[in-house]
């Protein structure tokens, strides 16, 4: 699989004909250990500016993925390994849904102008996640009811999400 590095935690595929091997993901994973964060995401559309955004993500158990809501996009995620949960919240953060990610319950579409989060399980989690493009930062809503960097406020915030399943 030839790849083009955007930085330590995003590549594009780069062949005309995209396919992904086991193999492929086994990459992926080793790639990640290797930066800051441990994640890793690999892009299957040509740039930030296709039209379809199709991507294997790759996280590890104490990622924080902050609640968010895209105003303009749906959003579909398919499990390929691991186990999470996904939390839907209304716009003052409380909680509407827990929707388990896991073997038996592998695919959400999350309809857009829905806060969502997942919180990771098991040491890591990888999924095939689908949106429309163009990306555009401004395209994504982080909740302000959620932390951003406080690295307390954060595990606080994910032990809070563990405690109500």
């Amino acid at each position: 699989m030839k790849t083009k590095k955007e930085s330590s935690e995003v590549l594009y595929q780069l062949e005309k004909y995209k396919r992904i091997k086991l193999k492929d993901l086994d990459l992926l994973f080793v790639k990640s250990k290797k930066n800051k964060k441990k994640i890793i995401r690999l892009c299957t559309h040509d740039n930030k500016n296709s039209n379809l955004h199709e991507m294997f993500i790759l996280h590890p158990k104490n990622y924080y993925v902050r609640p968010q809501m895209h105003p303009k996009k749906d959003e579909s995620i398919i499990l390929l390994n691991g186990k999470g949960i996904i939390f839907i919240f209304d716009n003052k953060g409380i909680i509407k849904e827990k929707l388990p990610l896991n073997k038996n319950n592998f695919f959400y579409k999350i309809p857009k102008k829905t806060y969502h989060c997942i919180l990771i399980l098991s040491k890591y989690i990888t999924f095939y996640e689908v949106s429309l493009g163009p990306f555009k930062k401004e395209n994504t809503i982080y909740a302000k009811w959620s932390p951003a960097n406080d690295i307390k406020k954060i595990r606080n915030f994910q032990k809070k999400l563990l405690l109500s399943i």
